[in-house]
């Protein structure tokens, strides 16, 4: 976002992530967001909502997310559209590196958030999370 914004195709940058199929964004909750990255983020999942897939991959818990929003305001729109009518699985233990012996110091494996589609009627998620 911040290399697009700079170049000045943040425009082009908005456009490619609302069509796409899928977004994985992994390790998300490793910076916080600026009021205008949050709007940013906002204004993808907006148009991504119920319509697109996104999966999230993070080791900080989900009860943790709006703190990653500078504007709270803005943190309550983007993680309304990203949580409502989502899947969420919780993994719990060790990592797996620690048990093939390459752990280099990471944590243990986080959440992973994917969006209900509602083409996925014969899907029964693990867990589905009512929370706002």
């Amino acid at each position: 976002m911040t290399v697009a914004s700079g170049v000045g195709n943040i425009d082009k940058l908005l456009a490619k992530l609302k069509k796409a199929d899928i977004i994985i964004l992994d390790d998300w909750g490793m910076t916080t967001f600026t009021p205008l990255e949050g709007r940013f983020l906002h204004e993808v999942f907006e148009e991504r909502c119920s319509e697109r897939s996104t999966i999230f991959s993070a080791q900080l818990p989900v009860a943790q997310w709006h703190g990653l929003f500078e504007d709270p305001t803005v943190a309550d729109a983007v993680l309304d559209r990203v949580i409502h009518n989502s899947y969420r699985l919780e993994l719990h233990g060790a990592s797996l590196r620690s048990v093939t012996g390459k752990d280099q110091g990471g944590g243990a494996p986080g959440g992973v958030q994917l969006p209900k589609r509602c083409s996925q009627s014969d899907s029964t998620p693990l867990e589905q999370d009512g929370e706002h």
